[in-house]
């Protein structure tokens, strides 16, 4: 009898000892669980990443995305104030191509999860009321040679990322497919630059 009553006596803290341990395991594995939902359903700054988008490839995103909104808001300005045919003729290419850029890009962001600004850079802004002050020839000549300064910087940001072996080769395919565009209007940027000498 006392051996069977040793026996009942291990069996009960036997018994809670299991009972802690499996407690204590589906807690883990709860907690676990739970961390692991969270995180999947938060996205973190580094899920970007996962998806091949490099900080370099969303600064340029966010960049382009600013510096187009620009673009095409003086694009506008010069439609309506320019004195030169060439100039107005050019200004609405350019209104038209960057808005496409601008809507690709947008849709990029949107897809990739990157915060696209929702207006242009203040440099941008301050630019565009100096603008609106100026006419006529003035008008026209100075809005040449800022198309031409922009159209250079964005080719060279945009040859950044089409050679980038680290970029996304979504962007790097939009890039290379933009270049082109680019190009061409910097050319006709140059020959109404040329035009009104």
């Amino acid at each position: 009898m006392k051996f069977n009553l040793k026996k009942w006596h291990v069996l009960p803290f036997s018994l809670l000892f299991l009972v802690g341990a499996c407690n204590n395991q589906n807690s883990d594995t709860t907690s676990t669980k739970d961390t692991t939902s969270a995180m999947s359903s938060t996205p973190s700054s580094d899920s970007n990443a996962s998806k091949g988008v490099t900080e370099k490839d969303q600064k340029f995103v966010k960049d382009v995305i600013g510096a187009n909104m620009g673009e095409v808001k003086m694009a506008q300005l010069a439609q309506q104030k320019a004195a030169n045919k060439d100039v107005k003729d050019l200004a609405q290419m350019l209104e038209k191509d960057h808005s496409a850029v601008l809507s690709e890009l947008k849709n990029y962001a949107s897809q990739h999860q990157i915060d696209a600004p929702a207006e242009e850079p203040q440099d941008a802004k301050d630019k565009y009321n100096d603008f609106t002050k100026k006419s006529g020839k003035e008008f026209d000549k100075d809005w040449c040679d800022l198309m031409e300064k922009k159209h250079k910087e964005s080719i060279d940001k945009f040859e950044g990322i089409a050679n980038d072996a680290n970029s996304d080769s979504e962007l790097k395919s939009f890039a290379t497919k933009t270049l082109p565009t680019l190009r061409t209007h910097l050319d006709h940027v140059m020959q109404c630059k040329n035009k009104l000498k």
